[in-house]
């Protein structure tokens, strides 16, 4: 188990360098206190977008938001599903909207 500090330090160094896939396991969130942690998974796929228009595309720390919502999403959103021969991805799919300006909340 990692201690408060040695998480403290990784995710310090993580917030410069952008990288946050060590994070296996998302801290917990008063904003979803119960057990479906769906709400959450798009919560912070918008917190993600949102993050990317106010900084920018090269502002790192907005890496957060896409991990949470990588490890906080359903398998079956997360995993890619074949459709008709094509590979689709929840998370892509949203982002695609989210170009197209259909995305269904206010970013």
């Amino acid at each position: 188990m990692v201690s408060y500090d040695e998480f403290k330090d990784k995710c310090r160094e993580s917030m410069e360098t952008g990288d946050f896939e060590w994070m296996e396991v998302v801290p917990y969130d008063s904003r979803f206190p119960n057990t479906n942690q769906t709400p959450k998974c798009v919560q912070n796929f918008v917190d993600f977008q949102r993050c990317k228009r106010v900084y920018g595309e090269e502002y790192k720390a907005c890496n957060y938001f896409k991990r949470t919502a990588q490890l906080l999403c359903p398998s079956s959103w997360v995993c890619l599903i074949l459709i008709y021969s094509n590979h689709f991805h929840q998370i892509e799919k949203w982002e695609k909207e989210v170009e197209n300006n259909m995305f269904p909340y206010k970013i």
